[in-house]
């Protein structure tokens, strides 16, 4: 995963490409600098709140080691997602908002490329 800082980060769309378990979020950074957060081999996924504004808090990684009951009552993540998550072969992406788009994603994994 390429180093970006994701926080105050407009979401301009979202892309789902369910043949290739696909799931992108285009994004502008503050600095104008345009690129695209995309998650692959996607289980499953919840967004809400995608309106006019769409502005990153960030995007928080729980893996097998840092998935905690907290965060899956927290989070109302399904039983099935949570296993996944625990056997190793999946990470729950939580998306937090300054304001607008928010929710979760469970991938294999994530990665930022520049558009």
């Amino acid at each position: 995963m390429t180093d970006i800082n994701l926080h105050d980060a407009e979401i301009t769309g979202i892309e789902h490409d369910e043949a290739s378990q696909e799931l992108i979020l285009k994004a502008t950074h503050p600095s104008g600098e345009k690129y695209q957060i995309v998650f692959l081999t996607v289980e499953w996924w919840e967004l809400c709140s995608f309106g006019v504004q769409n502005v990153l808090f960030s995007i928080a990684p729980f893996d097998k080691h840092s998935l905690t009951k907290g965060i899956i009552v927290d989070q109302d993540i399904p039983d099935q997602y949570a296993k996944m998550v625990s056997e190793g072969d999946y990470v729950f992406f939580i998306i937090k908002a300054s304001i607008g788009l928010e929710g979760w994603v469970l991938a294999a994994e994530m990665r930022i490329d520049p558009v």
